[in-house]
Formats: C-alpha cells, sequence, structure tokens
C-alpha cells in the first residue's frame, strides 16, 4: 500500500490601480476544481503509481514530460493509456535548459523538438507548455505560442524535492487552494506520492473535483490518436463524462478501434466498486452514453473498452468521480 500527497509557490499578477482598488468577488476556496500537474517525467515507476493513485479517487491531472525522457522511456501505448485515462499531456522543453538565456532560433528548437515526440506517440501536438522553472519572458511566450501552445504557470509548489514533512506540504497547498487553483509537483519523486495521496484524501469529492487543465485538451484530439492505431493496437477512447441523477449514474465518452470502422465495441462499466458488468457499445460515430445503476455511496466510475470478438486487450478509460445533473 502505498500513501502520496502534492504542493506549490504563488504566483501573483500585476494589476492596474483600477484593478487593485475594485479585485472583485473573492474566489471560492471551499469548494471548487484543482488542476494537478507534475513536471519532468516519466518516470519508470512513479508515473505508473501516480497514474493508479488518481484512478483510486476519480482525478485527473496534467503532465508536463521531458521531451528527452518521454523518448527514452515510453513508447506510443503508454502515453496513449494516460491519455485513455483522461489527463492531458503539455510540453517541459526537451532538456530542461533556462530558457531566457537562449536564442529565439535556439529556444523554439528546444520546444518544437519536444512537441515532436509527443506528437509521435500521441498523435497530435501539445497545446500548452510549462518553461523550465517557470521562467518566462515575451519571446519564450511568442515562440510557444508559435508553436501552437499556451504557457502554464501554478499557484502552489510544495517543492517536494526538497523533502518537506507531509503537513508543511499540506499547508502550503491550504494556503494557496482556490476554485482554480493549479498545484504544481514532479512525478519523480517518492515524496510526490506521499503528498498526493494525502491530498486527495484531505479534499472531499463533494466539495473539490480534480481535472486536467482544458486548455491542454485532457483525453487529446480524438481523431488524431485514431490515426495511431492498427489491427494489433488497444482501442483508444476516453470518458468524457460521469453524471448522477436519482438512481441512475450516466457515462459518456468515446472509443475507437480499426476493426470495428463503425463502431460496436464493447463498453463496461464499474459503477459499485464490485465487478466490472457489460453496459453497452460505441455507435457509428465511435461515441457512447451507457446508464448503470448508482450506488449507495457514490464512488469513482471506472470504463474499459474492448473488440465485440473479445480478441485482443482492452482499453482501461480510467476512473471519474460522478458529478450531479444539473437541475432543471
Amino acid at each position: 500500500v502505498l500513501v502520496i500527497l502534492v504542493l506549490g509557490m504563488l504566483v501573483v499578477p500585476a494589476v492596474s490601480e483600477q484593478a487593485a482598488a475594485d479585485p472583485g468577488p473573492e474566489p471560492k476556496r471551499d469548494s471548487g476544481v484543482v488542476y494537478l500537474t507534475f513536471d519532468d517525467g516519466p518516470h519508470p515507476m512513479y508515473t505508473p503509481m501516480i497514474l493508479d493513485l488518481l484512478e483510486q479517487y476519480g482525478a485527473r491531472a496534467t503532465f508536463f514530460p521531458l521531451g528527452r525522457r518521454l523518448e527514452e522511456r515510453w513508447e506510443t501505448h503508454q502515453i496513449q493509456d494516460l491519455l485513455n485515462r483522461g489527463h492531458a499531456v503539455g510540453n517541459h522543453s526537451w532538456n530542461h535548459p533556462r530558457l531566457l538565456e537562449m536564442t529565439r532560433v535556439d529556444i523554439g528548437h528546444e520546444l518544437n523538438r519536444a512537441s515532436a515526440v509527443v506528437e509521435k506517440r500521441a498523435g497530435y501536438r501539445p497545446r500548452c507548455f510549462r518553461a523550465p522553472y517557470g521562467e518566462v519572458d515575451t519571446t519564450v511566450l511568442e515562440v510557444g505560442e508559435g508553436l501552437g501552445m499556451e504557457h502554464v504557470t501554478w499557484d502552489a509548489d510544495p517543492q517536494e524535492w526538497r523533502s518537506p514533512t507531509v503537513e508543511e506540504a499540506l499547508d502550503h497547498i491550504r494556503t494557496r487552494l482556490h476554485d482554480g487553483s493549479v498545484v504544481l509537483m514532479h512525478d519523480r519523486r517518492w515524496m510526490t506520492l506521499v503528498i498526493l495521496a494525502e491530498l486527495l484524501q484531505a479534499l472531499p469529492a463533494d466539495r473539490w473535483r480534480f481535472e486536467a487543465l482544458p486548455q491542454c485538451g485532457p483525453g487529446g484530439d480524438p481523431l488524431a490518436r485514431m490515426i495511431t492505431r492498427n489491427n494489433d493496437s488497444p482501442p483508444v477512447g476516453s470518458i468524457w463524462e460521469v453524471v448522477h441523477q436519482e438512481d441512475e449514474i450516466r457515462v459518456g465518452g468515446w472509443a475507437y478501434h480499426p476493426a470495428s470502422p463503425t463502431g460496436g465495441l464493447i463498453v463496461t462499466v464499474n459503477a459499485n466498486g464490485q465487478a466490472p458488468k457489460v453496459s453497452g457499445t460505441t455507435g457509428q460515430d465511435h461515441r457512447f452514453s451507457v446508464v448503470v445503476g448508482a450506488p449507495r455511496d457514490l464512488v469513482p466510475v471506472c470504463a474499459w473498452i474492448g473488440k465485440s470478438d473479445r480478441s485482443g486487450h482492452e482499453a482501461f478509460l480510467g476512473c471519474l468521480q460522478p458529478v450531479s445533473a444539473p437541475e432543471n
């Protein structure tokens, strides 16, 4: 049994005198969405452990791997598995240099090389990046934008690489926590697991959701990911929604395999912590929407996709915490 946790640093944007005089409504600090982000991976041991921990809580996150580590350590099936689970992938440069000390041309080469590795494995180029050390200027932002990427900063950085105590890390995050908080961690440290586990447990699912950054494209580009498949590959897909209404849970998403060009992939769902159950199939548009009975205690709902003839490997689409249907 593994234990886990997270933290960060406060980023204070410049404001005008008018904005300072009228700060607007205070952001919600007792509920909302938290965006977990992980830099410097992938790690052969810690990244899979983080993914498994996130599934236990139906949480999603955004990963910013280094291009050279991604090329050395992960193949296509591993990044597709991460995307199947609904996480997002960004760009953290090729080799973690200080971009502010580089020329525009070299910055472009550094970022483009990392994007190319992501594209080769994911089927599409990343839509967001995080500069090493978070250091950016106008040139870095312009180069990133020219490569189709938006820069992502953070609100909290527990600096788990400094080996803080769990309480120090949690206190750091709590003081910076609000609806929309971005938490920076690193999927290359044991301490990250400890902090992450405690954080996921400390924020109740009925008040907080952990999502992938929307600007980074959670689950990836469906059409681009479809192109990476062949008949020997597992399916690809993603859960879009898990909605709870009265005594039912609706699970929606998409899945694709070239052996089933008109749909018909089997959707298996586990909505009650017990044995998974075949709940439906994908349609001709490769989408699915299945309804299962809601358990007494809402827990993360997990889904798998397999071919109709049961051949080959199933694809795990991860687990997602149900949200309540909007009131009419």
